[in-house]
């Protein structure tokens, strides 16, 4: 069994954009998604700077952290959400078996099932 996953590329639309790091991702700070030096601006998803994969449960853990910050910087008050590098890839380990690996920056285990899958 192999697991192969596509190579991940900033597009040119942001990457040349003034909005980019050194590397093309919208640069934001890891926990709170507001760019660094833009502070009108966030970002979630493939296209921005945090140090984790580009999979589909980042870009939803993602998402209730903008809308709580967002809703704070538009009320002139303190952001209180914070990413943790949630992210999740499913593995599969056999014909009809697959293994749901979770984590968070710094490779932190960060299982979501109600019990412990370990």
């Amino acid at each position: 069994m192999i697991h192969v996953g596509p190579p991940c590329a900033p597009l040119p639309v942001y990457a040349e954009s003034s909005l980019a790091d050194a590397g093309g991702w919208v640069d934001v700070d890891k926990h709170t998604l507001q760019h660094t030096k833009y502070k009108n601006v966030f970002s979630i998803g493939d296209c921005n700077s945090c140090p984790t994969g580009k999979t589909a449960a980042k870009v939803a853990a993602e998402s209730g952290i903008l809308y709580n910050n967002i809703k704070k910087v538009m009320a002139g008050k303190e952001m209180k959400k914070r990413y943790n590098g949630y992210t999740s890839c499913p593995l599969t380990v056999g014909d009809d078996k697959l293994v749901l690996a979770e984590f968070g920056y710094d490779g932190a285990i960060l299982e979501t099932f109600p019990f412990q899958s370990s």
